[in-house]
């Protein structure tokens, strides 16, 4: 289960969509998505509230979901990345077998179980990039640096740039591949 810290670092987009899946298990609906987003929009001190909003109602009650685990608090961006990815990647193989299981229903499309075949290799691509992605992170904590980032606070700057970049790269191709996979965008 994802910690609370690590369900609301990122983008307020992706908060909300992260919220849904942990708390209710389910792909936001667009109003609930605006809803949600007009929340707590560019004022994160808000996400928190939302969270605990979500976790109460009727509809978590009924998901038999609740609270995720753990304090609100600084999650490290790479941990936040890596359990967020976690989140819906175990969201998306859950549809996934869901759609297998029925693949018996006449009403598939042609060509689908090969575009989630697809989506599959494409959502392990990711996963095995996201991996050697912090993998590198790690490593360049360690290695040298450039000289500028030698300077009191430029370690720190040089790798949250390496962080946001990463982040920002892995992030645009989770959505293109949530496009694929549910024809909607993440962005509201």
């Amino acid at each position: 289960m994802i910690a609370v810290a690590e369900l609301l670092h990122g983008a307020d987009a992706d908060v909300v969509v992260n919220c849904y899946l942990a708390v209710l298990g389910r792909w936001p609906d667009e109003a609930g998505f605006a809803h949600h987003l007009a929340s707590i929009r560019e004022q994160p001190e808000r996400r928190l509230a939302m969270l605990e909003r979500m976790a109460g109602s009727e509809e978590a009650r009924l998901a038999g979901r609740g609270m995720p685990r753990g304090a609100p608090g600084e999650a490290s961006p790479e941990a936040a990345l890596a359990a967020q990815l976690r989140l819906r990647t175990a969201f998306l193989l859950d549809e996934i077998g869901k759609l297998r299981g029925a693949s018996a229903t006449p009403a598939l499309p042609p060509g689908f179980a090969e575009e989630v075949a697809a989506l599959q290799s494409d959502f392990e691509a990711l996963r095995r990039e996201v991996r050697a992605r912090l993998a590198l992170l790690e490593q360049a904590r360690a290695a040298a640096v450039p000289e500028e980032a030698r300077a009191p606070g430029g370690l720190a700057e040089y790798l949250l740039d390496l962080v946001e970049i990463s982040e920002a790269r892995t992030l645009a191709r989770l959505r293109s591949l949530e496009r694929r996979a549910f024809g909607g965008d993440t962005e509201g």
